[in-house]
């Protein structure tokens, strides 16, 4: 049976690598797991269409 502080540090871990693979406010995927999911798709040679948009002065509605 592990210690309290164990389970602390598996718990912030978990966080951690939640926090790597979605955006804590919308719940998307962030970039790594996009990045990742492009490159299987490119290495299995699979056809795949990409859209990217870049919204300008979005960062007052994202940090609300």
């Amino acid at each position: 049976m592990g210690s309290i502080s164990d389970m602390v540090a598996l718990i912030t871990d978990m966080q951690i690598r939640a926090a790597r693979y979605a955006n804590p406010l919308t719940q998307l995927p962030g970039n790594v797991p996009i990045s990742e999911h492009i490159e299987r798709l490119l290495e299995n040679g699979s056809g795949f269409v990409a859209c990217y948009a870049d919204l300008d002065a979005f960062k007052p509605y994202n940090d609300v």
